[in-house]
């Protein structure tokens, strides 16, 4: 198994919480205005890191690039679901926004939803191979 689907999930969802947290503790007491982007950027990032340490724990060893893609490929079809089950209901509370992306022809809004979603899965890789890096270099550093 080169990630855990459910372990994943509750690592994703509480990054994105402690993200939002952290940001809105920045705003309120010290008065900055920090990107929304590390919403997007920290939490998958985060994820993914704790899974490649708990994939070098459990089996000793990295796995090979094609199974690292394999395991991104899977992680960022869960973001998706993820944010496909809060994005269609806010649709649904705020029909308005859905006419704003009805002006956007189906083939520009395919090329940027596609191009995030290879972004997306380029940050789980990059999260993932630092995680199996760390890790190793972790064991590596204990073994001395």
């Amino acid at each position: 198994m080169l990630f855990r689907s459910i372990c994943f999930f509750r690592n994703y969802v509480l990054a994105i919480l402690a993200t939002y947290a952290a940001m809105s503790v920045m705003t309120e007491l010290g008065g900055l205005a920090p990107s929304f982007a590390a919403l997007v950027i920290l939490p998958p990032i985060a994820a993914a890191m704790i899974e490649g340490q708990a994939f070098v724990r459990r089996h000793g060893c990295r796995p090979d690039t094609k199974k690292c893609w394999k395991a991104s490929l899977r992680m960022c079809a869960l973001v998706v679901l993820l944010w496909l089950a809060v994005v269609i209901p806010m649709l649904i509370l705020y029909p308005g926004q859905l006419a704003a992306l009805a002006k956007v022809d189906a083939t520009g809004r395919a090329a940027v939803y596609m191009s995030l979603c290879f972004l997306s899965c380029c940050i789980l890789r990059a999260g993932y191979a630092i995680g199996l890096a760390t890790e190793l270099k972790g064991q590596q550093f204990s073994d001395r």
